[in-house]
Parts: C-alpha cells; structure tokens; sequence
C-alpha cells in the first residue's frame, strides 16, 4: 500500500471513492475557511435541507402512499425524516395558533368549564399526536394485512400521511388569519377545501400504497373501517381524558353536560 494513500480525517479508513466507505464522511473534507463556510456549509448546507423538506412536504400532499412505499423500498436519500419534518411543521402550527390566539378546531364544551381540557391538549399535542401514529399503524396493520407490511412501515405511510394534513392545517391556519372583507370568502370557498382534502387524504395515501391489493370493492370496505375504527379510538381517548379531567374537578366519573363540536 503507497505511503500517500489518502485516509479519511474521521476515522483514518484508506480511502477508496468518494466517500469513505468505512464512515461514510464524503473524501474531500477540506480545512474550513471563509469562502468553504459561505459557500457550501452555509448556502450549500441550507439548500440541501430545504430541497429535501419541501420536496418530502409536496411529496406526502401530491403521492404519499406511491412516495411512503419507495421510502419502505429503500429510495430514501432524497427524502427529508417524516417524523423530524411532522415535529417541525407541528410546532409552526402551534406557534400559529398561539400567534393568532385561535381556540382549537375541535373544543369540547361539556356543560363546565373545559379550560383544562383545552390547556392540557394544547401542551401535550406532540405527544398524542406522536402516540396516534402507532395507534394508525396497528389499525392500518391488522386491516390492511395483505400488504405485508410489518408495524413499522406502517408508521413510515402514517409519518407521510400527518406531514401532509400538518401542512394543510398550517395553511389552514394562515387562511384562517386573513382579516375582513377576504374572511368570509375565504370562509366559504378556500377553507372548506382544505376541510375536504383533509378528511381524504388518508383515504387517498392508503389508496395509493395498497389499491393494487385489492378489488374496489374489498378496498373500500377496509378503508371504511380503518376510518370508523381511528374515529372510535379517537373519541375514546377524547372521553377518557374528558373524564378523568372532570373526575378532578367534581369527583365523579361520568360526563355532565351536553357534549358538541365548536369551530
């Protein structure tokens, strides 16, 4: 072996290619100076992450289903991390509705006060929203079984799928902010879009990653029990926590009250 064989400056691996084929650090890895920081770590570096986070973003909008099952195929690089991506877009959302001091879409008023209901949803919602997407997933496993996906590719479809309806309700929220007299077109043409798109997304992205599956027929007939059977969870652990909140107000387990939907 020549003495000036080049070795990679992470882990001292002759190097062999571009990268190094023991770490992976690309070969070319020059002393930082003033132009290699502007004009590749800064500009470089901030066009790599944008390029794949807003091209993952169109992707799980446009063909999450066709694009989660490339991911689960391995062509991955080009892709951004759906689950870093879904904590970023929720936090922008949250910052948005804290911004523009929006009360949650789905307030539930239950004859009392629900201030800490509301508080304990808008401080806990990474983390039911992070718990819903393995919850999907066993739905999507145990319904969808001809796919043969194991669990965890089916949280790879289910990350897809909540980066799209995250981005659709930042854009939601954005719209939502537009003062008078634009409001109340918006209100009754763009918004009620969103809404649509919304509830057929999931419909839409299961729809592309399993239709070849299945028969219509049979296809929509599990489609319609992965909503009902996500629905059913979904208002179950609503009145659990319900529940236990006025448990620690009243002492009784039971709902008072009427319960609704407020937008």
């Amino acid at each position: 072996m020549p003495a000036n064989q080049p070795k990679c400056l992470n882990c001292g691996n002759v190097l062999i290619g571009n990268f190094c084929n023991n770490c992976g650090q690309k070969a070319d890895t020059h002393r930082i100076t003033l132009k290699h920081f502007i004009t590749h770590d800064l500009i470089h570096g901030v066009w790599h992450v944008e390029k794949g986070l807003f091209f993952t973003i169109k992707e799980s909008l446009l063909r999450a289903g066709k694009a989660s099952m490339e991911y689960i195929e391995g062509k991955r690089i080009k892709y951004y991390n759906v689950f870093y991506l879904s904590l970023l877009l929720l936090g922008l959302n949250i910052f948005l509705i804290h911004y523009f001091q929006k009360t949650p879409e789905h307030n539930l008023e239950i004859g009392g006060d629900m201030t800490a209901v509301t508080e304990f949803f808008k401080s806990n919602i990474k983390i039911i929203i992070l718990l819903f997407i393995p919850v999907i997933s066993i739905n999507a496993y145990f319904i969808f079984r001809k796919s043969k996906l194991n669990i965890a590719e089916q949280m790879i479809i289910v990350g897809f799928l909540f980066c799209g309806m995250i981005f659709l309700s930042i854009l939601q929220n954005l719209l939502d902010a537009i003062p008078p007299p634009f409001e109340n077109f918006l209100d009754f043409s763009l918004i009620p879009i969103i809404d649509a798109v919304l509830l057929l997304l999931p419909a839409y992205t299961y729809y592309q990653a399993f239709s070849k599956k299945y028969s219509k027929v049979r296809f929509l007939v599990r489609l319609f029990f992965f909503y009902l059977l996500n629905f059913v969870i979904y208002l179950s652990i609503l009145f659990a926590i319900i529940i236990m909140f006025n448990y620690l107000h009243t002492g009784k387990m039971e709902l008072e009250g009427t319960f609704q939907f407020t937008n």
